[in-house]
């Protein structure tokens, strides 16, 4: 076992974070011209840097979305952002994480590719998923979006119909119909992108939960796909030792179930959860997929990830 000796003090050397957002041009993957995105906080240098180097590792360029400061946007325009889904006042973070997804949608619409990929700035994977990309590519299927995280519910395990798969060198895909957490690495099409703008408009909610969540109203409008095979993580889920030396995630706001209203709210989630149960036995050829963890890249990756952090911390 190979033990790293990392402290927890963040150093303070200048990673020539000017120089790495210059790198705004498509990845190339292969001779494959794919858009990625990266989120990140201007002040996240230590996120980014680690990002960098990751990508670079892989061959891969990026242009970076400069990260929406939710504190910074409510006390500018004034609004307070309620999630319907969830029944509660949105936390500045998760109205930071929501806005800076939009901004990637916009991106990615306004691209001429036929999709992009986003990019958490805590996002890790290995050549498994670049593979996946290419073939993706090259490929007709028409999608809004492809989650390849573990869709951690239901015993890992995902609702599908047995149609709809569609296989790739790497992992079989179906379309999901159950519900699934996390957007650290989102495949959205150009098409899924219009549409995810045009749906969420006027709508404020975290951007896991508007999009694979049963309770979001627009969550039956998209063409959703799961991949079989775990293709990425976010960094704290690679091991125990990583995620220890990694803060984890954002602050989120707190939903006070002792009102009338969160009452009424629970009311309404039990009427759409009825329908959502009806609507999975139209389901022709259902099927509940197993999730594949996909073990050995991750075991690789974290040893890799631990290297990494070496460099970034003293």
């Amino acid at each position: 076992m190979v033990l790293f000796s990392v402290r927890r003090q963040v150093a303070t050397k200048n990673y020539k974070i000017a120089a790495l957002r210059r790198h705004a041009a498509p990845i190339k993957v292969s001779t494959i011209m794919i858009d990625i995105y990266v989120i990140n906080l201007p002040e996240a240098k230590e996120r980014l840097f680690r990002m960098h180097e990751t990508l670079s590792a892989l061959g891969v360029k990026y242009k970076i979305i400069p990260a929406v400061k939710g504190k910074d946007w409510m006390e500018s325009t004034g609004i307070k952002p309620f999630s319907t889904i969830l029944h509660k006042y949105l936390s500045p973070g998760e109205v930071g994480c929501y806005l800076s997804h939009k901004k990637a949608w916009k991106e990615i619409m306004n691209s001429s590719k036929k999709f992009g990929v986003v990019l958490e700035d805590d996002a890790v994977f290995g050549d498994e998923l670049l593979d996946f990309l290419e073939q993706l590519n090259n490929s007709s299927l028409d999608f809004d979006i492809i989650h390849v995280e573990n869709v951690v519910k239901n015993n890992q395990s995902f609702l599908t119909s047995s149609d709809s798969c569609v296989s790739f060198e790497q992992t079989k895909i179906y379309r999901l119909f159950s519900p699934s957490i996390a957007t650290g690495v989102m495949i959205v099409s150009k098409a899924g992108a219009q549409k995810l703008l045009h749906l969420t408009d006027s709508m404020y909610e975290p951007a896991d939960e508007i999009v694979f969540n049963i309770y979001s109203s627009i969550r039956p409008k998209l063409i959703i796909y799961q991949t079989q095979k775990v293709l990425a993580w976010q960094n704290f889920q690679l091991s125990p030792e990583v995620q220890k030396l990694i803060p984890q995630g954002i602050s989120k706001g707190k939903v006070n179930r002792k009102t009338a209203s969160a009452a009424l709210h629970g009311i309404k989630k039990l009427f759409k959860k009825i329908n959502y149960l009806f609507s999975t036995t139209l389901i022709r050829n259902k099927e509940w997929i197993k999730m594949d963890p996909n073990q050995e890249q991750q075991a690789k990756l974290a040893v890799n990830y631990l290297h990494l952090l070496e460099k970034t911390m003293n």
